[in-house]
């Protein structure tokens, strides 16, 4: 499935994405859907410092959505994009990692 048809089959199931706008749900509707629309799966998740979990959803075709949960369990989208790389270690200058 092409980066193009995923985005297009979230904008009809979360119709305000198409829009530039959050959508939000409890976080296991959230995440079934993405996973149905487009097979999106947490792949990456952290504490914000606000209390809030951050989750990159990833699909195999890598695209790639932003969920915000709250500590009440609604999960809201942050962003959304395509073609996500995996980076190698970064060196900054005098050669430690950074």
């Amino acid at each position: 499935m092409t980066w193009k048809i995923l985005l297009f089959a979230i904008w009809t199931c979360l119709p305000s994405i198409a829009f530039g706008q959050t959508s939000c749900a409890p976080r296991p509707m959230l995440a079934t859907a993405l996973f149905n629309v487009g097979g999106l799966v947490p792949v990456v998740d952290g504490l914000s410092t606000h209390g809030t979990l951050i989750e990159l959803f990833l699909s195999p075709a890598r695209s790639w959505v932003i969920v915000e949960t709250q500590p009440n369990g609604l999960a809201c989208t942050v962003t959304m994009g395509h073609g996500l790389e995996t980076l190698g270690p970064k060196v900054v200058p005098g050669g430690k990692p950074g």
